[in-house]
């Protein structure tokens, strides 16, 4: 610090002079030169490269690639969470005309922050993915930035818990931000073989890498992948789930709540084009309509029925098949009826009303007509956190989770569908 401002020569030092710091660097410039011969074999040299940089900071990396791109032909995007980061590499970086700057937050979706879908060619990320809260989802962001064929370029530390890391970053509340701990059990850093486990299930093709041995190459790797054209999360490790088929319909209860309007977008992510909403009052509430406006002014066509899913026949009637409407090809069963009180004021009928939708609506989605004959893509069932962590007055979420939605899900996915139970935690 220097009068109470930022002072980036420390950072800029140890980020590019030193020298397990700028060979990666110098491999990250031969990366990015290779990537773009084999750019220029394919398509015309004039259509050019868009290359973006996720959490660029001092520019350590960036200060070797951009002298190497061609100023004629290259977008360039600096991008990072902090404006001071910004501001230092405007006046630094001011020489290279085909630079842009903006903030850019990897765990936003990048429509949300004004960024449009498929454009770049390459993605570099220095020490910074890692920092992401959640790997699966941050590269699924990747994808919605990344042209088919596109390539990232990863610069990751990957030193497995070192004294110092855990003295100094370890010690910072960001360190520990992340919220896969199914993939990341121990530690917030990943290995090269895991880092190409994750790339491969998010639907990208793992290229090259550094050997993961030596003593720089075992601390730090580079990473390059291709992005395919489907993007395919594991959040739970369960299989990934396929794209969605565009001629087929999509089934969603309690579809205009929060929830469901969710899943809703990631189905459209994903490729689906005919959503079916059903819900018991068939109104959006307001703190929904953002999520809900997304959707309509989409592309997707939409369908919206009210349906008590407690109710058997309603939920066989929404199976009946019509010219006018594709048949049914996945279901996320997002119904739920919250009647809090603590166990000395439950009775039979309390628990019937929330058992209703969300146990006896799967068991009727699960038994129906449409489920029975027509082969689903997935089958995703949603109950409440208060299952997995507890909650005060919430005792009949905590038993439809263990008593009925889990083997309810198993059972369903016998049948060979893509089946997924998550428990939710409201706010």
């Amino acid at each position: 610090m220097t009068d109470g401002g930022l002072s980036f020569g420390a950072a800029t030092e140890g980020y590019e002079e030193d020298p397990q710091a700028k060979l990666c660097n110098e491999v990250c410039v031969e990366v990015f030169s290779v990537l773009q011969k084999m750019r220029n074999s394919v398509v015309s040299a004039e259509k050019g490269q868009y290359i973006f940089e996720i959490g660029a900071g001092t520019g350590g990396t960036t200060s070797f690639v951009l002298p190497t791109l061609n100023p004629h032909s290259t977008r360039y995007v600096f991008t990072d969470l902090s404006q001071a980061f910004l501001t230092n590499a405007r006046q630094r970086f001011s020489r290279f005309p085909f630079i842009e700057y903006a903030i850019f937050n990897g765990d936003k979706h990048p429509g949300d922050q004004g960024f449009n879908s498929h454009e770049m060619t390459a993605i570099l990320a220095t020490n910074v993915i890692h920092a992401t809260m959640h790997l699966a989802s941050t590269m699924a962001t990747i994808h919605v930035l990344l042209q088919p064929g596109g390539h990232i370029v990863f610069n990751e530390v990957q030193n497995p818990g070192t004294l110092p890391e855990d003295l100094t970053y370890g010690l910072t509340d960001g360190w520990w931000m992340l919220t896969d701990c199914e993939r990341r059990v121990t530690y917030p850093l990943l290995r090269v073989a895991e880092w190409c486990t994750l790339f491969t299930q998010c639907g990208f093709k793992n290229v090259w890498h550094t050997p993961d041995q030596g003593e720089i190459f075992s601390q730090q790797a580079i990473l390059v992948a291709q992005c395919g054209t489907l993007v395919q999360p594991t959040y739970l490790g369960v299989d990934p789930m396929p794209r969605a088929d565009p001629n087929a319909s999509y089934l969603i209860t309690g579809a205009v709540g929060g929830l469901g309007l969710i899943a809703a977008i990631i189905l459209m992510e994903r490729g689906a084009r005919h959503l079916f909403f059903v819900s018991r009052r068939d109104k959006v509430p307001e703190e929904a309509k953002q999520f809900y406006e997304r959707i309509a002014s989409s592309s997707a066509a939409i369908r919206r029925e009210k349906c008590n899913a407690a109710d058997p026949k309603q939920i066989e009637r929404l199976f009946e098949e019509t010219p006018e409407w594709p048949a049914c090809a996945g279901v996320v069963h997002a119904a739920g009826v919250l009647s809090d009180g603590t166990i000395t004021k439950q009775n039979r009928r309390k628990y019937e009303e929330v058992f209703g939708p969300k146990v006896h609506g799967a068991y009727y989605l699960h038994r129906s007509r449409g489920c029975g004959l027509q082969k689903l893509q997935v089958n995703f069932v949603m109950s409440s956190g208060a299952g997995f962590l507890g909650s005060p007055g919430q005792m009949e979420s905590k038993t439809i989770w263990e008593r009925n939605l889990q083997g309810r899900t198993a059972q369903t996915s016998g049948r060979g569908k893509q089946d997924l139970g998550v428990n939710t935690r409201k706010q």
